[in-house]
């Protein structure tokens, strides 16, 4: 935030008659509010940003988390299939040795 009272007496000392001295130390003042909230709008442009990746890195994490999901569904299942085969072969193998 800029004096203006501060600016206008320094420019006063410097000569400036005191209608131009308060112009320009009003001028000044505004400038520098400009800049300021500019400033806040690339900050905050900026966070709006961040959160944007965050939700497209979340997305991007919940789909590989979904394929994983899958791929451990078919191999459970292959897992079980494989089970009840070598179920099926034991109790062949029981059967044959049995009625041998």
């Amino acid at each position: 935030m800029i004096d203006t009272l501060a600016t206008t007496n320094d420019l006063l000392n410097a000569g400036i008659e005191r209608p131009q001295a308060e112009a320009i130390a009003r001028n000044i003042s505004n400038v520098a509010k400009e800049a300021e909230n500019a400033a806040k709008a690339v900050i905050k442009n900026q966070e709006l940003a961040t959160r944007g990746d965050l939700r497209g890195g979340i997305q991007t994490l919940e789909g590989k988390i979904d394929a994983l999901r899958a791929a451990m569904y078919r191999a459970l299942l292959m897992l079980g299939v494989a089970l009840v085969g070598a179920q099926i072969a034991i109790v062949t193998v029981a059967v044959q040795v049995i009625t041998g």
